[in-house]
């Protein structure tokens, strides 16, 4: 019929499609070689995913293990400084790395908090300047750094304590020498100044006026010791000075009158005589120039005075 040559003129012009003309064996064969090359492809990309992601594992691997060090590490120095191990706090917080950003800042406030306690004690122990020169090592970005400028003043005001009692016991140059520990970083540093300036002023007085009495220039003794103020510790001393140079002055006036009157009785005694000469019975009186009076004590003259352990 037509329809039947139709159909087979159509299938001979148009050709089987690849798969339908593939043997069964062939359609294996193909699907195999697919699948190696599947398979291949997947593993390439497997081992290059692999060399990326084990070094990043082991870098973290890593990270983890230091974190943890540095976690144990913060906390023994924590230990250490409540047990008052101040020398190992400050040691194990150093070990601290800045990689851990807020590790390292604990551990920055831990050091200042150890330093503070370790300088807290030299104070209790009267070494202030050893605790001073301690507190003023905390690192200023801490906790305790407030705090240790406080007490670097508290320290530097019990060191001026020690001067001013010094002073008082007439003792100028070791007290100068005290307060000059007082440095410039102090809030104290300007009125301890003009105060060694004012001791410094009376010390070099009393000196230029103890060394004219050592020169028996009495007049130059009391013009000096007259310029110490009253309320000056110096004050007794000079007004002892004045009153012994005053007592020497009297006593060389009195030695000149009692020469004169002797001269002026020998003088008359020899117009007397007679001329058989016989001597004359009378006895001549004993000369009054005898040597002034040590000056009073110096109180420590410049360089004499030694700096304790304040």
């Amino acid at each position: 019929s037509l329809n039947a040559e139709a159909l087979t003129e159509q299938e001979h012009l148009e050709p089987l499609s690849p798969t339908l003309a593939e043997s069964p064996m062939q359609r294996v064969r193909n699907n195999i070689t697919q699948f190696r090359k599947s398979y291949l492809y997947g593993a390439m990309g497997l081992g290059l995913g692999l060399a990326v992601l084990i070094p990043s594992l082991n870098s973290w691997n890593t990270h983890r293990e230091q974190l943890r060090l540095a976690q144990n590490s913060l906390q023994s120095a924590e230990s250490q400084r409540d047990e008052g191990q101040y020398e190992g706090c400050l040691a194990t917080a150093e070990t601290i790395p800045e990689t851990f950003s807020d590790l390292h800042q604990q551990a920055l406030n831990l050091r200042g908090q150890c330093l503070l306690n370790q300088a807290q004690e030299l104070a209790d122990e009267n070494r202030l300047r050893d605790a001073i020169a301690l507190a003023q090592s905390v690192p200023p970005d801490t906790e305790a750094a407030e705090d240790a400028l406080e007490k670097i003043d508290d320290w530097f005001g019990r060191i001026l304590q020690i001067a001013e009692n010094k002073y008082q016991e007439q003792n100028l140059t070791e007290a100068i020498n005290i307060a000059s520990a007082v440095t410039n970083d102090s809030s104290l540093y300007d009125s301890t100044q003009e105060l060694i300036g004012g001791w410094q002023a009376e010390l070099d007085i009393w000196n230029q006026a103890n060394e004219a009495f050592s020169g028996k220039q009495w007049e130059g003794a009391i013009a000096q010791a007259e310029k110490i103020s009253d309320d000056s510790s110096l004050k007794e001393l000079a007004d002892e000075l004045i009153a012994t140079a005053q007592g020497e002055i009297r006593r060389a006036e009195a030695a000149r009158q009692a020469a004169a009157s002797q001269n002026n009785a020998t003088t008359g005694s020899s117009s007397s005589r007679s001329s058989s000469g016989r001597s004359s019975s009378g006895s001549r009186p004993s000369s009054t120039n005898a040597s002034p009076p040590p000056p009073p004590s110096n109180p420590n003259p410049p360089g004499s005075g030694t700096l304790r352990d304040f």
